[in-house]
């Protein structure tokens, strides 16, 4: 009777084995499938920073030629007041 013990033992215990390394090869997969989304999220967060930055550079730039042409117009219109 312990001989069929000891196989029933090891039929449970292969069983398990087989079971567990199933589970474990599926919760891989999924933790890959997690990673590459993280990786991509990542990767559109920090375009889309660079993006914005980009534009807020661009725009201080726009609001820069605004101010000197502004300051441009105000100078000739000074020195044609002063000459009429």
């Amino acid at each position: 009777m312990e001989l069929t013990d000891i196989l029933i033992d090891l039929s449970n215990s292969k069983a398990a084995l087989e079971v567990a390394n199933h589970t474990i090869r599926r919760m891989k997969g999924k933790c890959i499938r997690k990673n590459i989304l993280i990786a991509g999220l990542l990767w559109f967060g920090f375009v889309s920073c660079k993006m914005v930055n980009e534009a807020e550079k661009q725009r201080k730039e726009a609001d820069e030629r605004a101010r000197e042409a502004e300051a441009t117009l105000a100078q000739m219109t000074l020195q044609k007041e002063n000459d009429v």
